[in-house]
């Protein structure tokens, strides 16, 4: 029951943390605003989580490894081609402006540099995204839906790409949109892969 608790608990700080970061940023969060937004005391959170950034680490992995989850169950139901990459970039993608889990993308980024550990979190969250994306690629070249000579290359083209045009959704510096953005990961995957760019239920 404790243990139990103590998980629910964090849950709450997590969920609480994800929210005031994204409406906030993490300069101008207060340990208090997350403990009141919790609705738990702020000892309770200094309790489980030392400082800010520690918040912020906890909150990225919980929300990333939430999505992995869900992402690599869904792809799986999804047939090797243009349709499991064209859902697994609607994954990634923002849903707009100031979207939650981006917001916290962009905090993460702006600390790395400068916070070892932070660094390594990142890292290793984005490796894991973009193992994923090779593993769609490649399942789709195996499959016959993909034309590709250079995986890794295109794996890399279109992960710079998802990030550049996130940027610009979340920040609101353009107007593009989300379906903008997917459909402009799409052509270019059109580009890279061969037929990546068709949907399938459009081919004839």
């Amino acid at each position: 029951m404790a243990q139990e608790r103590s998980r629910e608990r964090r849950q709450r700080v997590m969920e609480a943390a994800l929210a005031v970061i994204a409406e906030r940023g993490l300069a101008a969060t207060r340990m208090s605003d997350i403990s009141e937004r919790a609705g738990m005391s702020s000892g309770h959170v200094l309790y489980y989580f030392r400082s800010k950034e520690r918040v912020l680490m906890e909150a990225l992995r919980h929300v990333e490894d939430r999505m992995h989850e869900e992402a690599e169950s869904e792809l799986a139901t999804i047939p090797p081609g243009p349709d499991r990459l064209r859902r697994l970039l609607e994954l990634n993608l923002p849903d707009g402006f100031a979207d939650p889990t981006w917001t916290l993308w962009l905090e993460a980024w702006s600390i790395a540099p400068h916070d070892e550990a932070i660094r390594d979190l990142v890292a290793e969250l984005e490796g894991r995204w973009v193992r994923l994306l090779e593993d769609v690629v490649r399942s789709g070249v195996e499959a016959g839906a993909f034309a590709c000579p250079d995986v890794d290359a295109a794996v890399s083209h279109l992960y710079a790409a998802v990030n550049g045009l996130a940027v610009q959704i979340v920040t609101g510096l353009s107007d593009l949109g989300p379906t903008d953005a997917l459909e402009t990961c799409m052509a270019l995957a059109a580009v890279e892969l061969g037929s990546a760019g068709r949907r399938a239920d459009a081919a004839t």
